[in-house]
């Protein structure tokens, strides 16, 4: 179940990390085509390389929603597993004495 949680959450993080690599990559592509238009050539989308430009920008937020989602899924599926792993299953001994309270755990 450990193993499974921590390979889990690795893939999440992994997939995010990649999904924003390639956001990177996209907005690079979609000021390379707004610069290739020439200034404020892109102000009524009227050349190809503009729609080209707004098709790479709207891909773009796309996987860095997306690659977003998988890192914070693979944070909260690494939470969980760390949270089964070390929160403990058994009955717990609890202790009163004259110098206060002991609460020990079963693991």
């Amino acid at each position: 179940m450990v193993v499974g949680g921590l390979g889990l959450s690795a893939t999440f993080v992994a997939l995010g990390s990649v999904l924003l690599l390639g956001a990177e990559k996209r907005q690079e592509a979609s000021l390379a085509s707004v610069r290739s238009a020439g200034p404020n050539g892109c102000f009524r989308m009227r050349w190809p390389m503009c729609h080209e430009a707004a098709a790479a920008h709207d891909e773009m937020r796309a996987f860095r929603g997306v690659g977003i989602a998988g890192l914070i899924a693979g944070g909260a599926v690494l939470a969980a597993t760390l949270g089964y792993t070390f929160f403990p299953r058994g009955p717990a001994e609890v202790r009163v004495s004259g110098e206060g309270i002991t609460v020990a755990g079963t693991f």
